[in-house]
């Protein structure tokens, strides 16, 4: 039985194969002939009757008369219709958003040509390695998020061209080591999260080289190896006063195992008591060592003086030397045995 198309219902038809067919990426074509259709539809509509298998096979057929789909080419990037890759490199892209994905890598360069780019989202992915030269191009970055990631280590060069960036999230990685110079490029850093990382020590060098005033640093929950060592790098990053260390009050030991979930700044003035001790026992040691030494040393040398004066004075005996042998024993000492 033969369905009677009225204007409104066709309008609602008309416009779900629209939509159906901008969701597959068909051709453009399909868009204007359904359009075409709606207006003649809705002038003449009390004239004619339609079928509905009229109308789906005009569809089908422009939808997906073609054996591949393919994305229509934007005005704004370098492409050709059909074509599977597309070159938006010259688009003034600001943000980019990459996460939650399986980015294990990422490469030399990958991101040279994106010079507008601002923000760079590619956290909760599965990155173990930034290339060496990977912020190439990234000259405008200000907000790079890498967090919950794969990252072992940060090596020297890694943000050499992130002058501009102003936030850098590294939480919840693997990051055990850090080169000394590695945030040396941040000329504008106003905040560094390394929460949740695996760092044991730190080198004060390390942070020393962030130029930025009012530079907030967070490096709570790591598993901090409290010795002598890390409580002078810290007394020293806290008399840089440009530098802040919010979450100072959260950080907590690992090693030793007396000190374990103890907080830094509960024991921080602790931490060099043993050695300060140590350290006085060996001076007073070698104090004492050096002045008996100068003292059996001057007791030897009046005693050479006392054997040279007696010597002389034996020698100038009325009777003369040849009535007497004069005799060394081993310790330099003067002694004379008169010839009988």
């Amino acid at each position: 039985m033969e369905a009677t198309w009225k204007p409104v219902t066709l309008k609602y038809v008309l416009s779900f194969l629209y939509y159906a067919q901008y969701a597959t990426y068909s051709c453009n074509i399909c868009l204007h002939l359904l359009f075409l259709l709606y207006r003649y539809t809705r002038v003449h509509a009390r004239r004619r009757k339609m079928r509905v298998h009229y109308l789906i096979w005009i569809w089908i057929h422009f939808s997906f008369g073609e054996s591949e789909f393919h994305y229509p080419c934007q005005e704004i990037c370098l492409c050709k219709e059909g074509a599977k890759f597309v070159n938006c490199s010259g688009v003034n892209l600001q943000v980019l958003l990459l996460s939650g994905n399986y980015i294990t890598e990422v490469g030399e360069r990958a991101f040279s040509s994106l010079e507008r780019l601002q923000k760079l989202d590619i956290h909760r992915n599965e990155i173990t390695v930034l290339g060496s030269s990977f912020s190439t191009g990234l000259t405008r970055l200000r907000q790079l998020h890498l967090q919950n990631n794969h990252l072992l280590n940060l090596h020297n060069g890694v943000f050499s061209m992130l002058q501009h960036l102003e936030f850098l999230n590294l939480e919840g990685n693997r990051i055990k080591t850090i080169a000394p110079g590695v945030f040396t490029s941040l000329n504008s850093l106003t905040v560094l999260n390394l929460v949740h990382n695996e760092i044991e020590h730190i080198r004060f060098k390390t942070f020393l080289t962030i130029q930025t005033p009012g530079t907030h640093i967070l490096l709570s929950y790591n598993p901090w190896i409290c010795d002598c060592d890390l409580q002078r790098v810290f007394a020293k990053l806290h008399s840089v006063k440009r530098l802040i260390l919010d979450d100072y009050d959260n950080m907590t030991c690992m090693e030793p195992q007396v000190l374990r979930n103890l907080s830094l700044s509960s024991v921080d003035t602790q931490l060099c008591v043993a050695e300060t001790v140590t350290v006085l026992v060996i001076t007073f040691t070698v104090f004492i060592t050096v002045v008996a030494a100068i003292v059996m040393a001057e007791r030897n040398r009046k005693k050479r003086t006392a054997a040279t004066t007696l010597g002389k004075k034996f020698l100038s005996q009325p009777n003369g030397p040849e009535s007497h042998f004069y005799f060394l024993d081993c310790k330099g000492f003067l002694f004379l045995d008169k010839f009988a």
